[in-house]
């Protein structure tokens, strides 16, 4: 195993990496289950290319980079933006990332979803449109301290907010006290 995820990270891209090392962790899971026994070895093999994988990566925020992009887009002005669009591949590129992601108490945002009765906790007004999948008013639970910043993910800590209310404390202009 550790000879073939060596030759694919010498030989192929960290995107194939990454697939090969998903494919592992399944087999992994897989083997462990139908044995009831811990599969230590493999599981060496695979943290290490894990570790390997990871250190090939890009580190920071992916959209903060993109945000540049956008401005100096803008910046070049209307001549060079279509000139660059002229000359610019139709279909995307794809990068690979590997994230940290908070696993989110389902319990937290049921109550607060629940204590907002469908009207943003913010602008107080009505959700902007219902949810395809149950027909309740569409609200994103937001934490007042973010969890990246050590918020804690309780009921306290948070509130049901619209789309635009929610997309105006990530990304708005801080609001000065009054």
């Amino acid at each position: 195993m550790r000879l073939m995820l060596t030759r694919i990270s010498e030989q192929f891209q960290p995107a194939d990496l990454f697939t090969a090392l998903n494919a592992l962790d399944l087999h992994i899971s897989y083997l462990e289950t139908l044995s009831n026994r811990k599969e230590r070895s493999l599981r060496l093999v695979y943290e290490e290319f894990s570790m390997r994988l990871a250190r090939t990566l890009e580190v920071g925020h992916p959209s903060d980079d993109f945000e540049k992009q956008v401005q100096r887009a803008i910046d070049a002005g209307p001549r060079e933006r279509k000139k660059q669009l002229a000359m610019m591949p139709k279909k995307p590129t794809v990068t690979v990332r590997m994230v940290k992601q908070f696993n989110r108490n389902p319990w937290v945002v049921a109550e607060v979803l629940e204590r907002a009765q469908g009207i943003c906790e913010s602008c107080k007004e009505p959700a902007p449109f219902m949810r395809r999948t149950d027909g309740s008013p569409y609200l994103e639970v937001h934490h007042l301290v973010q969890l990246a910043h050590d918020g804690d993910d309780v009921v306290e800590n948070s509130v049901a907010l619209c789309p635009n209310c929610h997309r105006q404390k990530h990304h708005g202009a801080v609001e000065e006290p009054a």
